[in-house]
């Protein structure tokens, strides 16, 4: 075959202007593609034939129907596409004829697809629809979901979207869960599959993903830790005992809960729940799949703080990773189809920022909107009930050193009553959740009983301005010390100590510095600081002199 000059002035003295195809009713316009400077964006850019889906310099344009194809394609008659598996019979591509018809695929009816046909078995197809995959994993499903057309009969909804699925058409379901099925549109959406095609490629061995292995009756060696671990069932009386130690999984404190500790008598601590998260996880927080890191913050480690891509709280143990995304292993373990206590009659599903920010917590009313990131999840009956990970999240039991008895989150309560908070002594409001000890009869704020800031792990040394370091320190102090910014008392269950100095809260800590013109205290985070008044960021530390 001669070689062709691909150059654009070459092309147009090569090929035809217009091509006229019998099997096609409007003409076909040469069009060719010229490259930019950077050639690594080339590809990115030039148009891709209908048919045979390669990228081409040069094309042919039906402007009527507004499609591509290669000279070689152009040539075709009568243009047909090859089915690969949705279908046995080659498919003849029709011109856009301004009329509605439903793909044999995806359900979905419309007048401006390119449609592709099989006229003796009457199949219709979208030709989008033809390149559909045939085996893939979303992140609602762990198992593989596969393509079938049609879906048979059955009464079904999306695992996605929620709505009908209408088995005459086809759809994506799975072989593991029989009444497991998603819209072929849903299950291929970019927020959802991960644009990975699984068809013929080895099912990953189950093993592989499980977070220890079984040394011995009662002892396990978990990925995270470098010794092994024993299981601990603790009794009434040893709860006091740990009441400062906290798991290095999800931060929270052991309690009674069953444990596992390490062997050589580390500070190293897992809920018998938290030693069993999988190593791997899909999530609908994003559309690749999640990685376990089991990389626990403790003691002198100035790496940067990460939040939790769902409730925005600061992450100091156990996480969930996927490219630039963090989870909360807590957050990671609510999924679609959840069942709270506190609106049982229905499932809630996590809402996507993009289409729901108008929407509120039901419980602390915080807004979830695109620029804070912060993620609920809705009842798929009530638009109106909506909770965010922040209050999903929260303990439901919870020890505090000012009360002997444990205490018990409370949803809530419908009628007006009058109610103070033990801890800050000012007053609570019933209709939100609250803490309460039905034996001591006494209510607290959820805030005046976690803090602030419960995301940080104890004994935690981390570097804020160059060389003045911060470590996290319990408050169990009988007497609550001042914080050096704001002058109020510490009342959280954890504060941060520089040197003599406590600060009550994260936000204090970023509140550390000053403009040298003007003098204005700047607050900031991760090291952007500038002066709203000069623009700038020619600011002093505060404490400085404390060095």
């Amino acid at each position: 075959m001669d070689t062709i000059d691909e150059s654009p002035k070459n092309l147009l003295d090569i090929l035809p202007i217009q091509i006229k195809n019998s099997s096609h009713i409007h003409p076909f316009e040469l069009r060719h593609f010229i490259p930019p400077q950077n050639y690594g964006e080339r590809f990115k850019r030039m148009e891709r034939c209908l048919l045979c889906r390669e990228s081409c310099p040069k094309s042919y344009f039906c402007p009527a129907c507004g499609f591509h194809l290669c000279p070689t394609c152009v040539n075709k008659n009568p243009l047909s596409v090859d089915p690969r598996k949705t279908h046995e019979h080659p498919l003849t591509c029709v011109p856009k004829l301004g009329f509605i018809f439903t793909c044999d695929a995806c359900g979905v009816g419309d007048i401006i697809s390119f449609l592709c046909m099989c006229i003796p078995c009457c199949f219709a197809i979208h030709l989008k629809c033809v390149l559909l995959p045939r085996t893939i994993c979303i992140n609602r499903h762990e198992d593989r979901i596969s393509l079938r057309l049609p879906l048979g009969s059955g009464d079904w909804s999306c695992r996605v979207c929620r709505k009908h699925v209408n088995g005459e058409y086809g759809g994506y379901s799975c072989l593991t869960c029989s009444n497991y099925v998603v819209h072929s549109k849903c299950a291929t959406d970019k927020d959802v599959w991960d644009g990975i095609e699984l068809d013929g490629v080895p099912e990953e061995d189950p093993k592989e993903i499980l977070p220890f292995e079984v040394v011995d009756e009662g002892v396990i060696k978990h990925f995270g830790h470098e010794h092994n671990l024993r299981v601990t069932v603790l009794e009434e009386g040893e709860t006091l005992n740990l009441r400062h130690k906290q798991c290095s999984a999800c931060i929270l404190p052991i309690y009674s809960d069953p444990c596992y500790i390490c062997t050589h008598h580390c500070d190293f601590i897992l809920h018998e729940v938290c030693a069993n998260f999988l190593k791997k996880k899909r999530h609908p927080a994003d559309s690749h799949r999640f990685t376990l890191s089991a990389f626990s913050l403790n003691g002198e480690n100035f790496v940067c703080l990460r939040s939790c891509q769902l409730c925005q709280q600061i992450i100091n143990g156990f996480s969930y990773e996927s490219g630039n995304k963090s989870i909360h292993v807590q957050c990671a373990s609510f999924q679609d189809g959840y069942v709270h206590v506190s609106h049982p009659h229905s499932e809630l599903v996590i809402l996507e920022n993009r289409r729901h920010s108008s929407r509120f917590c039901s419980n602390c009313k915080r807004k979830g909107t695109w620029e804070n990131h912060l993620r609920m999840m809705g009842c798929i009956e009530c638009e109106d009930f909506n909770l965010c990970f922040r209050c999903l999240t929260l303990p439901k039991v919870v020890e505090h050193k000012y009360d002997k008895h444990p205490l018990s989150l409370c949803y809530g309560e419908n009628w007006a009553s009058e109610y103070w908070c033990d801890l800050c002594e000012t007053r609570l409001d019933p209709r939100q959740w609250y803490y309460t000890c039905r034996e001591g009869n006494s209510t607290l704020h959820t805030h005046c009983v976690l803090g602030e800031d419960s995301g940080y792990r104890l004994g935690y040394i981390f570097d804020k301005y160059g060389d003045i370091k911060f470590k996290v320190v319990s408050n169990s102090s009988v007497t609550r010390p001042h914080c050096h910014i704001c002058k109020s008392r510490c009342q959280g269950p954890c504060l941060f100590k520089f040197k003599d100095l406590s600060f009550c809260s994260s936000e204090c800590v970023t509140a550390g510095w000053e403009c040298r013109v003007c003098h204005t205290s700047i607050s900031g985070q991760y090291g952007l600081y500038i002066c709203p008044n000069c623009k700038g960021s020619n600011l002093l530390c505060k404490l400085d002199s404390h060095k």
